[in-house]
This record gives C-alpha cells, sequence and structure tokens, in this order.
C-alpha cells in the first residue's frame, strides 16, 4: 500500500480518536475530531527509502464526521496528492522547489519520489491546529508521536523536511533529538509572494542531505 503507516497504528489512532470524542462534550467546537490522517507515499519512495518526505502541522477538516477505514483515509490523501487542488499554497509551493532542485520536475510530476505526513494525525473539526486547545494534542501526542516514528524508520537516505514552529513534542522528542536538525531558516526565493514568503519563513527542519535524482 501506498503508505509508510502500517494497519495496527491506525488501529492505535483509531482508539484515540474514540477518547478524543468521548472528552469533547464541554470543550469548543474545534476540537471535536474529525477523520484520522493517513500518510502518502510515492512508489519509488517506498521501493528505495530515498526520497523527500513532506510533513506539515494537521489537515483543516471542516467537520467533524464518523471515522473512516484505513483503505478509504489512505485513498483520501492519495487521490489529494495525484491531483493537487491547493498548489498554488505556499506550502505546497516549497514542496515543488525541493522537487524542481532536486528531481528535475515540479512536485505534481515526480509524486512517486515524494511523499506528505504530518505531526498530528487526528484532525480538529474545525480551524488551525493553533487554536486547538492544548488539551487536543496533548491526548493524541503519543500515538502520533509513534506513528511517526514508524513512518520516518522505513525511510533510508531521504531529505525530511518538517514544515512548522512547534514540533508539539512529537518530532525532538522521538525521532532525533534537536541537535540533530538543521534549523536553519530557508530564504524564499526572489521574486515569490508575501503568502509563500509565510511558509518559507517558517522553521525548516531537515534530517539528511539528498543529492539531486535525475
Amino acid at each position: 500500500m501506498p503508505t509508510l503507516m502500517t494497519r495496527p497504528t491506525f488501529d492505535l489512532l483509531v482508539d484515540v480518536r474514540r477518547q478524543l470524542a468521548a472528552g469533547a462534550g464541554p470543550l469548543p467546537p474545534s476540537t471535536d475530531p474529525s477523520y484520522i490522517f493517513v500518510p502518502w507515499a510515492g512508489e519509488q519512495l517506498i521501493a528505495k527509502g530515498r526520497g523527500i518526505y513532506y510533513v506539515g502541522i494537521a489537515t483543516n477538516a471542516d467537520e467533524a464526521g464518523s471515522c473512516q477505514s484505513f483503505e478509504e483515509a489512505l485513498k483520501d490523501t492519495e487521490k489529494f496528492c495525484r491531483c493537487p487542488t491547493v498548489g498554488y499554497s505556499p506550502f505546497w509551493r516549497f514542496l515543488d522547489r525541493l522537487t524542481r532542485e532536486l528531481f528535475n520536475g515540479p512536485y505534481d510530476q515526480t509524486q512517486e519520489w515524494w511523499g506528505w505526513s504530518n505531526l498530528l494525525k487526528v484532525a480538529g473539526s474545525a480551524g488551525s491546529p493553533d487554536t486547538w486547545p492544548l488539551s487536543f494534542s496533548e491526548k493524541q501526542r503519543p500515538a502520533s508521536l509513534s506513528a511517526l516514528q514508524e513512518e520516518i524508520g522505513r525511510l533510508q537516505d531521504s531529505l525530511i523536511v518538517v514544515v512548522s514552529a512547534n514540533d508539539y513534542g512529537i518530532l525532538y522528542g522521538s525521532v532525533d533529538e534537536r541537535d540533530g536538525w538543521d534549523t536553519h531558516v530557508i530564504e524564499s526565493t526572489k521574486g515569490e509572494s508575501r503568502s509563500a514568503t509565510y511558509v518559507a519563513l517558517r522553521e525548516i527542519l531537515t534530517c539528511t542531505s539528498l543529492t539531486r535524482i535525475t
């Protein structure tokens, strides 16, 4: 399957989502859990463990809904990656710059070499992660931490890029110590819009360098 997440890990996240839903009654609507995010990875990234693994914070969900199956959640992520509809956003434009440099092509034409994941695997039903109460990320931290650790453990010689100014206790505490990551700020390229600068000026974490693949 085109993912670095295993089914047992997904089952663990289903339990976490159930616990979040049970405790969401008195909390703001934005903390109601929506779907579980299942990461996607291209064919060459899975086969060779070599490519780009692009990690965001969490997906923005419009509403709370029933929990999808592992296959349904993966299908949604794959459909989005195969047919991107928000390629103009700063987040995806930064990935596009990386794939053009390393793979000699735009991100929507080099999908076999990259994958997409998030730090937080259970999304809130409204708003962005920075608007969710601290308890929402804390309750899912152990499971999300374990999931990311599993994903990165299957990579060998890859560039891992985490686009987030906050690791939510998931990245540094489990995958590697902070000293093992390059945390310098990557400047935006000349001529890009101010909105693109937003992503470029966020904290970019890279685990290892990757030579160009042609």
